[in-house]
């Protein structure tokens, strides 16, 4: 058989290992918490850090006077979805399981979150220790949130019922049951459409009740153990008229026949006004019936009743923002009494979200603030126990910076550091422009000095241009004793390019000390911290040298914009107050974006640059750590939103990076958007290393992923061509089955490889493998096909002749082809592409190298850009830093063209340089900042493959 000449090409992309994900943001106020017994409980807080979500579970003996940090110690969970303690010994912990994201990178994406599954925790120490088993009866990779309801009734009866927005298990709750104190759980099949997903409580093994459903509107009963449940509708009293919808907290039962229940009624009345109306009532036959004890008016302003009900009363707050707090006791025969009291270390803009009694004496109440509360004698004293916290106050203008010190305990947030006071402000000059490269974020700027020149070095040694800065903001969580104008002054200098942050005000129900107005005033506190950003010379941005027409991106941290404590169903509140910032940044001559998730990003753009958040901010920075190194296929985020150079994803996660022998803690981002400063030139050395085959007559390198996965083509003794994978030394044949020869082109970082193979008729098709398996790929009507790069988002570049045997390249995904045609040319190659969807390849019959933008980006219904590098021949790859592999061996970076040549090489050594990468964190030689692979001969010899890295 002749042995066919391939046309060798291949692909860029990027990733690593590192990186924990986020999980849902929850909808809840305020910490979750339990009391026990009369100073003995739990509380559960998030300590996150950007994106990131960790949970952890602390528990007093002493009512807060000492706190013990009781978290399971699960390697596959960050968040806790419930909680449970029969008794001061005895609990119970749901964790939720981190979603691993697909390594299959070209199916879709179709989790609905990022919980794929539940382990379960249990003590009987008080947490000392923790027995976890996986919760097997549920399936994984469905998509659930970290939200469960969890009871027992004695050590060995229990309930759990866990919240899935999933249509294939009803969008509401899956309700399970154990008999043996949580060794092993049955799913219950709830018949007449079962009891929501809620608050739950059993008074025995058979009779239960469920407070919630949609909207929480709902109050449920079992009489069988969960196998039926029928709704219990409590009519409101004859007193309260109009349109009213009622909210139900849990029954609570002092008998099997005796109990009280406490329902809030709000909504329009027949006057025109408002009704909020709190009623206690009490049954005497098991819950059956119900008579109103006693009613009360309220102006909670909340979306979902805050009461605790203990014996026969009942406790709500009167008013949430109230000054003194009030505290309502409703209790039988129309008793009402009120109990005034000031809260201490409690933000002037904070409320009262949650309330948990033991008894009438003794409860726990949690704020929007994030404190926890403790009363002994019924609301008349409160105390500050919350795990971790100073006691100092929590109010703060808008230019104050909470700081942590080194052993993280929250300092005072009014410890200000002012620019007035701070270091002389840099002159204006440095000046901002779209970087298309590798970055990363840290909490605290590094050092940048003679004895620790932390920036200095990872310049000399990483593959990262940019770092992102937090400028200011008042939830700044991290000192910056780096942060100065000659700080600023120096990296720049040096070439890097900044992304200003700045973290203020957070969107309601999140456990942020301060948080956006729900009052009417947002759009102004965005103007405001617009103005504390950018307006004036004692600003932060211009105090440190950073001037108008600079960028700034607000750091919106995750939420859930259809929750109705946001100002549902749009998250009105946080679009607001975005629009005063966006609005008010523009006013002062600089460049107005936004740091958030995809969900909520969602909200904040328009095509015409008007919508929910008007104006739309320029530029948007997406937190969803997967590790996927594009910034497209941010799902729940369009791609036709900010298309055209103005994005940011930040794919992984807080982890340790070291380069140069400097440890740091970061986040990693990929930009094609506005940064400011840098944009400056590194240099390279490179170290060489031949891959061969084992027994093979000729060996190709074709690709590199930046775990150190490199593909190419060998060929047999016999002049056959195959496929490879090399891992780390260790070689696999890749051959797509029946195919008389295969080729393998590219591969990217979920290890998905993409390459040619020529059927027994000699016609050539490309294919992508991938878990395993192949799959074949064709341009509609085309008499071959060469798949030749694959990115992280799954898009797949290439080459087709038509009919008439003439060369265009081709961009794929999911289905759907793009022609690339070069303009003037009859012949296009396409090579490989970046995870900016950016296109390498070569008009040859005007011999011209290119580089393709598909434009606008994902339809491409301008035809696309193409921009022109001063290259003969063709461009093999183009790498996440805008670095090209020529393929008349050059590596051309920041306007530098270095030569590739092998050591030993004469003037008749043939090399061909196939890829560039951004990095490797694996190879032969060790990390790398950037990688290359080719082939060469000498004199006519039989060729090998090379690896050339630069540390």
């Amino acid at each position: 058989m002749t042995t066919h000449r391939f046309w060798i090409v291949r692909c860029l992309c990027i990733c690593f290992w590192i990186g924990a994900l986020s999980g849902i943001l929850r909808a809840e106020a305020g910490p979750r918490m339990g009391l026990v017994a009369a100073g003995t409980g739990w509380i559960v807080q998030n300590q996150s850090i950007g994106a990131s979500s960790d949970d952890h579970l602390f528990w007093t003996s002493d009512d807060g006077a000492n706190w013990r940090d009781i978290t399971p110690q699960d390697p596959a969970s960050r968040q806790i979805a419930g909680v449970f303690f029969l008794d001061a010994s005895r609990g119970w912990a749901l964790l939720a399981l981190k979603h691993e994201w697909p390594k299959n990178s070209q199916e879709p994406d179709t989790f609905i979150t990022d919980i794929r599954g539940f382990d379960l925790a249990s003590t009987t120490d008080s947490g000392a220790s923790w027995t976890i088993k996986h919760l097997a009866v549920l399936p994984e990779g469905v998509g659930w949130t970290a939200a469960a309801q969890i009871f027992f009734l004695d050590a060995a009866h229990g309930w759990m019922d866990i919240e899935s927005p999933v249509p294939h298990w009803g969008g509401e709750g899956v309700l399970l049951a154990t008999t043996d104190g949580g060794n092993t759980w049955k799913e219950i099949v709830e018949m007449n459409g079962g009891g929501g997903y809620g608050p739950m409580r059993f008074t025995d093994a058979q009779n239960g009740w469920i407070a919630g459903g949609p909207g929480g509107q709902h109050l449920y009963a079992t009489n069988d153990g969960g196998r039926h449940w029928r709704e219990v509708p409590v009519p409101a009293p004859s007193a309260i008229s109009g349109d009213v919808a009622a909210q139900y907290s849990l029954p609570r039962f002092t008998d099997a026949m005796h109990g009280f229940l406490a329902v809030r009624y709000s909504g329009p009345g027949k006057s025109e006004e408002g009704v909020d109306v709190l009623v206690l009532f009490s049954t005497n036959d098991g819950g059956h019936t119900w008579r109103s004890e006693s009613s009360v008016d309220l102006d909670q302003g909340a979306n979902f009743p805050i009461v605790a009900v203990v014996d026969s009363t009942a406790l709500a707050p009167k008013r949430l923002d109230e000054k003194p707090f009030t505290l309502l006791k409703l209790g039988p025969a129309r008793k009402v009494t009120e109990t005034a009291s000031e809260l201490p270390q409690v933000a002037t803009n904070a409320a009262v979200v949650s309330l948990n009694f033991r008894d009438v004496a003794h409860g726990w109440a949690s704020s929007s603030d994030g404190r926890l509360l403790s009363t002994a004698d019924g609301g008349v004293v409160w105390k500050d126990i919350t795990p971790g916290r100073k006691k100092a106050s929590l109010v703060a203008p808008s230019n104050t910076i909470a700081s942590e010190n080194s052993t993280g305990t929250i300092l005072p947030s009014n410890v200000v550091v002012s620019p007035a006071t701070g270091p002389t402000a840099a002159s204006l000059t440095i000046t901002p422009y779209k970087s298309r490269h590798l970055g990363f974020d840290a909490c605290t700027a590094p050092a940048q000095s003679r004895k620790n020149p932390q920036m200095a070095t990872w310049w000399a040694s990483s593959p990262y241009f940019d770092i992102g800065i937090y400028v200011g903001g008042s939830t700044r969580s991290c000192l910056q004793p780096n942060l100065t104008p000659a700080w600023v002054t120096a990296v720049t200098s040096e070439g890097w390019g900044l992304i200003p942050l700045w973290p203020g005000p957070q969107a309601p129900c999140t456990n942020f000390r301060i948080t956006i107005s729900t009052t009417g005033g947002a759009y102004a506190q965005g103007q405001a911290e617009a103005d504390a950003a950018t307006k004036g010379s004692k600003s932060a941005m211009q105090n440190l040298g950073l001037g108008p027409g600079s960028v700034v991106y607000y750091d919106m941290e995750n939420y859930t914009p259809s929750a109705p404590c946001n100002g549902n169903p749009t998250g009105s509140y946080v679009n607001s107050f975005l629009s005063g910032w966006v609005s008010e940044i523009q006013l002062n001559g600089y460049t107005a974006a936004v740091y958030g998730n995809p969900a909520p990003a969602s909200d904040w753009y328009a095509p015409t640059g008007y919508g929910p958040v008007s104006p739309s901010p320029s530029d948007v920075w997406i937190a969803k750590q997967d590790n996927r190194v594009t910034i497209w296929g941010l799902t729940a985020l369009t791609d036709t939103a900010w298309p055209q150079d103005q994005r940011i994803h930040q794919y992984g996660s807080p982890h340790n990076e070291t380069w140069g022998a400097t440890l740091l803690n970061i986040d990693s981002d990929i930009e094609d958007a506005d940064v400011v400063g840098g944009n400056g030139a590194k240099s390279y050395s490179f170290s060489y290393t031949t891959i061969d085959y084992p027994g093979a007559y000729a060996t190709f390198a074709s690709g590199i992923n930046n775990a150190g996965q490199i593909v190419g083509l060998y060929t047999d003794l016999h002049g056959i061509g195959h496929g490879y994978l090399d891992v780390a030394g260790a070689f696999t044949t890749i051959d797509f089955p029946g195919a008389a020869q295969t080729f393998a082109g590219g591969i990217n970082n979920a290890g998905s490889v993409v390459g040619t193979y020529y059927d027994q008729a000699g016609g050539y098709h490309g294919f992508l493998y991938k878990a395993g398996s192949y799959t074949s790929l064709d341009y509609p009507n085309a008499t071959g096909t060469q798949a030749n790069g694959i990115n992280d988002d799954n898009q797949i570049s290439g080459t087709y002749r038509d009919t008439a045997s003439n060369p265009h390249g081709f961009q794929y995904q999911a289905g759907s082809f793009i022609s690339i045609n070069c303009p003037g040319s009859t012949f296009t190659g396409v090579i490989g592409i970046n995870g900016d969807a950016q296109i390498g390849g070569s008009c040859s019959s005007t011999n011209q190298a290119f580089v393709y933008d598909c434009s606008p980006f994902p339809n491409c219904a301008s035809g696309g850009t193409f921009s022109y590098p001063p290259l003969n021949g063709g461009v093999n790859e183009v790498n996440n830093n805008e670095q090209i592999a020529g393929s008349t061996n050059v590596f051309l970076h920041e306007g530098t063209a270095d030569a590739i040549v092998i050591p030993g090489s004469d003037s008749n050594t043939v090399t061909n340089l196939t890829s560039a990468n951004d990095f490797t964190l694996q190879n032969s030689q060790g990390a790398a900042k950037v990688a290359l692979v080719g082939a060469y001969a000498f004199n006519g010899q039989t060729s090998h493959g090379f690896l050339a890295t630069s540390q």
